[in-house]
């Protein structure tokens, strides 16, 4: 059985545990909030991208290395704007991770040329518009 955590239902299924911190934890907390922050912001950063190129032409393929040079370009320019918590969001290791696991979730595949056939470059493309938008909600609070 699995359990629906939209369901009205949910706190009896799960109780709800409220925790209080010392000092100790609050440093704790702060320093895996650090390490996390430019994890969640360069993934954060590399969906919205995504997302937004999502009207590309049928015949207009998007590389692996074009969407990281694209994600780093955005997110350069937004670390000198200040807008970003954290300059490491704009290594391009972080945003190949986060490609990666958007191809593991079937978010990104292999595109397909119009007869179906592969196109001879390593393209990738939108396979589930829907997850990557999930996806980008889920991001967007743990940034918040």
């Amino acid at each position: 059985m699995y359990l629906d955590v939209d369901d009205d239902d949910w706190d009896e299924y799960v109780p709800v545990i409220e925790y209080q911190l010392g000092e100790e934890g609050k440093a704790s907390l702060s320093l895996f909030a650090s390490v996390l922050e430019p994890l969640v912001e360069s993934y954060w950063l590399t969906t919205t991208q995504l997302l937004l190129l999502l009207p590309l032409s049928p015949d207009h393929f998007l590389t692996e290395s074009g969407l990281v040079g694209h994600v780093q370009t955005i997110a350069k320019a937004k670390a000198e704007k200040a807008q970003l918590y954290r300059v490491e969001s704009c290594s391009s290791d972080t945003i190949r991770n986060a490609i990666k696991i958007l191809q593991d979730r079937q978010v990104l595949v292999p595109a397909q040329n119009g007869d179906g056939s592969t196109p001879h470059t390593q393209s990738l493309e939108v396979a589930n518009s829907n997850l990557l938008v999930d996806i980008i909600k889920q991001l967007t609070l743990l940034r918040s």
